[in-house]
């Protein structure tokens, strides 16, 4: 079986994207992550280092990224690349405030 087919029913691939990832944000923090992909691609599985694992995991197959992870929501689009994430925002998830862009 092709791993890719299987990953959605149109036979076009979800975004793999396991590994580690830096997020860094305006006030020169940098964020880093480690991702794992889950059986079925769409969910991803992981902590942020430092802090703790990340919840709701999400990537679409157009490559929109989302998770949660120490009290804020960040989500992004993945460029055509796969190796960086733009146009992304982090937001509260108790007030839903914009913290930043990133």
């Amino acid at each position: 079986h092709d791993a890719n087919t299987e990953r959605s029913s149109e036979g076009t691939p979800f975004p793999d994207i396991t590994g580690l990832w830096a997020v860094s944000v305006p006030d020169d923090r940098c964020y880093l992550f480690r991702w794992r992909q889950a059986a079925d691609a769409r969910r991803f599985e992981g902590i942020q280092l430092g802090v703790g694992e990340i919840r709701h995991g999400y990537v679409t197959q157009s490559g929109v990224v989302r998770w949660c992870s120490d009290g804020k929501k960040w989500q992004g689009q993945l460029d055509p690349t796969g190796w960086c994430i733009r146009d992304g925002c982090c937001l509260s998830i108790t007030c839903g405030d914009c913290l930043w862009n990133f």
